[in-house]
């Protein structure tokens, strides 16, 4: 018989989703941010803790799975404001547990913080703004080789990694502004040149262990200490900004890459932060 933990399987940890090179040439966003997504009532929050509520009556009383299932698409496409990974890792799925242990606090606590999130994205779509993009393309060489390449939207040639940085530092700025990513964590940026070589790297600071790191569960006996949807969206999402300006060619049957610029981005908690400061 199917068990509450079954119905729910838990991404396994360092798997990626999502990321890969297209087939073939054509325009496309670093990160899927659903820019044209309906606007969303104001209540989310609230909305999606009453679901977790009815759906899990709904499967401790009749135990009738596909309608739990039916019921449970709807919930999941009921945020469409919210990045998809984000709604269900970081607040649907956490809700139902909540619900399951009898947590009321912390189920207004997500709530809270679901309404919170939804409101900024909300924002910046309705201001205009405009996330970086980049065009993915593939070049065959008529045998199995294949040349992966990638432009970004703001790549105007080959330029020193220091002059790119402070473009990138302006436009951080502005999409801080915008909303599109939290306005009260600090992003340092600094450019570094090597033999035959150049890097960006990017410290992130400022986000609550609460943002950056899942909380550990008894019914997750595989936890370890893993970023947040949340995190990893900020994460993608500067990562985005700072490499709207590079340039790659790759070819991973002879490990061949060339890029304008290296780019690493660190998200940095508290304890990192003060470890930091002391050396």
């Amino acid at each position: 018989m199917a068990t509450f933990d079954s119905a729910h399987p838990r991404q396994a940890a360092g798997v990626t989703t999502g990321g890969q090179f297209v087939t073939k040439a054509r325009q496309e966003a670093d990160v899927d941010l659903g820019a044209s997504a309906p606007q969303a009532p104001q209540g989310t929050g609230a909305a999606t803790a009453d679901a977790a509520r009815e759906l899990m009556a709904l499967w401790s009383g009749t135990g009738n799975a596909e309608a739990y299932y039916a019921r449970e698409a709807e919930v999941l496409a009921s945020a469409p404001e919210v990045p998809e990974e984000v709604f269900r890792d970081d607040f649907y799925h956490p809700m139902l547990q909540a619900v399951h242990c009898g947590d009321d606090a912390e189920l207004e606590r997500l709530a809270g913080q679901l309404d919170a999130i939804g409101e900024r994205e909300r924002a910046w779509r309705a201001a205009g703004y405009q996330p970086p993009g980049a065009e993915f393309a593939e070049s065959p060489t008529g045998g199995p080789v294949v040349y992966q390449h990638r432009t970004g939207s703001k790549y105007d040639g080959f330029r020193d990694v220091a002059q790119i940085a402070k473009d990138v530092r302006a436009d951080l700025k502005a999409a801080q502004k915008a909303g599109y990513l939290p306005p009260d964590m600090r992003i340092s940026v600094r450019s570094d040149k090597y033999s035959m070589g150049q890097a960006m790297r990017l410290a992130v600071s400022g986000l609550s262990d609460e943002d950056l790191y899942q909380p550990k569960s008894d019914l997750d006996l595989s936890y370890g200490r893993r970023n947040t949807a949340y995190a990893r969206e900020v994460r993608d999402r500067i990562e985005a900004i700072a490499k709207a300006y590079d340039q790659t060619e790759s070819e991973s049957q002879t490990d061949y890459y060339h890029g304008t610029y290296h780019c690493f981005v660190e998200l940095i908690d508290a304890e990192r932060a003060a470890l930091y400061a002391r050396a």
